[in-house]
């Protein structure tokens, strides 16, 4: 499935050889969450203040729906940035295990 945004995503490969596709996914991830949250949070603006009579009770509803994706989406973008971190911890491990294992 595609996902259409304004975020610039690219695949950055070092030069000394290619990209580790995790990396790049999780990259990836990260640029399409912070452009949809801001999106969302620029596309409705600021919470509004009591004093700020302009806006219709509807108006104001969306806007407390949209800013509240925004939120959920950041909870959701902390949830994966946890993940992996605690992905390439294990990881580590397991490398560190094995190597110690080859040479035990």
């Amino acid at each position: 499935m595609i996902y259409k945004t304004s975020a610039h995503v690219s695949h950055h490969v070092p030069a000394g050889g290619q990209a580790d596709p995790d990396v790049t996914a999780l990259k990836d991830w990260n640029r399409l969450l912070m452009a949809v949250i801001a999106k969302l949070r620029s596309s409705v603006g600021e919470p509004c203040d009591e004093n700020f009579t302009a806006r219709t009770k509807a108006a104001r509803q969306i806007q407390g729906v949209v800013l509240g994706c925004a939120m959920d989406l950041d909870l959701l973008h902390a949830a994966l940035s946890a993940e992996s971190a605690r992905r390439r911890r294990f990881e580590a491990g397991i490398a560190e295990a094995n190597t110690a294992l080859m040479t035990w």
